[in-house]
């Protein structure tokens, strides 16, 4: 337990299991909770992937800010040798994946409950639940699906497909299948796997390439 007197500034800390016993929370700025803190609010932050150690979102180094993101946190992932992917579930207030990243669910859920920019790439396997509860902005940007390896059926449901791509490099390979209408803006190429239209309408406006399935 904390008990401050007086005026306050807080900022880049990383805070857990603490009570602040004050008349008034306190409000750090570029701040990480990381959970069961009483008194204390936290805003959101910019926090930008930077890949210096490794691929894992999960690890506090591969930060500009030193921590790992917030749910209330903005996320914007740049272009680096390491693309980040994900660890766990997340939950994020805002995405941008810059031209040239690459976003990698690996299997975990992703919510975004604001806005989802994608200019680059944002893989999945196809078994994760993923949501936007903001706007999409993914005209330019590319989903690619690249299976789990099980050999089984995959949904893939109407997103706001700017390009996709369906590339399972798997020894066994899934069948990819529309659950809905997919609808296709730029171009479309199923380069490895197998692609089920499952008797709904694909419409592709750019090119499409078939290579596999």
């Amino acid at each position: 337990t904390i008990i401050p007197q007086g005026s306050r500034s807080v900022a880049f800390v990383d805070v857990q299991d603490s009570l602040d016993g004050g008349s008034t929370a306190i409000a750090p700025t570029d701040s990480h909770d990381s959970g069961n803190n009483s008194g204390w609010t936290f805003g959101s932050n910019t926090v930008t992937w930077t890949g210096v150690v490794s691929t894992s979102w999960g690890t506090a180094a591969n930060w500009n800010l030193g921590y790992v993101p917030n749910a209330a946190d903005l996320i914007v992932v740049v272009a680096t040798s390491n693309n980040p992917v994900l660890d766990a579930a997340r939950t994020m207030a805002n995405l941008t994946i810059q031209t040239g990243a690459t976003l990698s669910l690996a299997g975990n859920n992703f919510t975004d409950t604001g806005a989802f920019s994608n200019l680059g790439t944002f893989a999945l396997q196809g078994n994760e639940r993923w949501s936007v509860i903001g706007q999409f902005n993914t005209t330019n940007g590319t989903f690619e699906y690249i299976g789990d390896g099980s050999g089984g059926v995959i949904s893939i449901g109407n997103a706001p497909y700017g390009n996709l791509v369906i590339d399972d490099t798997h020894a066994v390979k899934d069948t990819f299948r529309a659950a809905t209408a997919v609808q296709v803006s730029g171009t479309f190429q199923l380069l490895a796997g197998a692609y089920n239209s499952n008797n709904e309408q694909t419409l592709v406006i750019g090119a499409t390439t078939i290579n596999g399935g």
